[in-house]
Parts: structure tokens; sequence; C-alpha cells
């Protein structure tokens, strides 16, 4: 849950004397055959398409920042992570997201993911681009250490158990994530693969009306079959 959603909780709970507990995953305990976390292969998306480049957009995040007086902020919603890193994957059904979490600042810009996604060569890509990788399992425990930090969190898009973590030895800032306000401006290259992807999209539901009028009154279908 986001730390808003789980701000209007507390109020809700507080007359109760109820507290929200972030520190277990009590599924754990009981779901012995939990399904792994999601391993798709991860890949860089092509500058071409994107229009800026990763080192770019962490200039401007950055630069964002330094207006808000933070130092770093957390990149947790995937679509953000991956528009500020890139990156594109296969971790989410339908579409290309990478499972993970980032860091931005000054002269900062860490994912925290399984690296394995990633071909060798993308991989130093990213390294040679200023990213540090590290294991998806590690960034909670790298939260933990982190102190003395201004540090900008978006409450609708930002974990409880982020907030927790942070809050006891840093300076934390509650505004709009960077990464979202910036890309819901598109650049011309973003636009043309906007119109491209919508002639592809318009084809396909062409090709589907097309074959329901062909198949309606001739054979029985389902909901599931459309």
């Amino acid at each position: 849950y986001s730390i808003s959603e789980c701000k209007l909780l507390e109020n809700s709970f507080a007359p109760k004397e109820l507290k929200i507990e972030y520190r277990f995953d009590l599924l754990d305990e009981i779901w012995d055959d939990r399904p792994a976390k999601p391993s798709g292969k991860a890949f860089l998306y092509p500058l071409e398409w994107a229009g800026i480049s990763r080192k770019e957009k962490f200039n401007i995040i950055n630069s964002e920042l330094e207006k808000q007086g933070s130092e770093i902020t957390i990149v947790s919603a995937l679509d953000d992570l991956c528009w500020t890193f890139n990156i594109r994957g296969n971790d989410v059904d339908f579409s290309p997201l990478v499972l993970g979490y980032g860091i931005v600042g000054d002269g900062v810009a860490k994912l925290f993911t399984d690296f394995n996604k990633f071909s060798d060569i993308d991989k130093q890509q990213l390294i040679d681009d200023g990213v540090e990788i590290y294991p998806y399992s590690s960034f909670f425990k790298f939260l933990f250490d982190l102190k003395k930090q201004n540090i900008l969190i978006d409450p609708d898009r930002t974990s409880y158990k982020v907030l927790k973590l942070l809050e006891r030895k840093n300076q934390l800032i509650f505004s709009n994530s960077i990464p979202n306000l910036l890309k819901s401006r598109k650049n011309e290259a973003e636009i043309l693969g906007i119109k491209k992807v919508m002639v592809s999209d318009g084809l396909a539901l062409l090709n589907f009306q097309i074959w329901l009028e062909k198949t309606l009154g001739k054979k029985k279908i389902t909901e599931y079959d459309i």
C-alpha cells in the first residue's frame, strides 16, 4: 500500500488504537508454494524511441531535486523506473515493465533489480552511463542504512514500508514524483512512437472486427473467445 493509503488507514484505526505492521510478510509463513518473483528478460530502451538518454534524465531529475531542496529521490513505481533508466522488460503481463527500485540524485543513479535479466552488453552500457546495479533483495536494507539525507518521495507512488525505513534518520520531502511529471510531457521521438503504435493498434482492432463479423452466426463464440 502507498503512504497515502496507509495514512488514511491509520486515521481510521486510531480510535481503536490499531497500528499498521509493515515489517513482516505474513504470507511467507503460510504460502509454501508461493511463486518466485518474475524473472523475465529485460533490455535497454533505444534512444531512438526514448528521445532522451538516461544520463540526460538523471541530470534533469537532479536539477528538479535541487529546486526542492532534496538530494535524492526514491523511484519505486515501475513505470517511473523504466522511464528513468530507459529500460523495458517482461515482469508484468501485458506491460513492458521491469521489477525493481531506483534511487537518483546528485551523482547517484542506483538500480535495484535482478541484474541477470540483462545481457552482459546491456549491463555494461548501464554501468558506462553511471548506473550502479544492486540486487533487488538489497533495496530495503540499503534504505535502512541511509541517514542524514534530504529525500523526496511521492506519497501516492511510494510504499508505506519505504516511509517507515527512511523517516527515522532522514529529512523527507513529500512531493509529486519527478519522473512521473517529466514523462507526462512527451518529446518528439515519443510522440512519433505513439503515432506509430496507434496505427498498429488500429489495424489490430480492425482485424478483430473483421473476424467478428465473419464469425457471428456461423459458430458459437463466447466472451472468452472474443
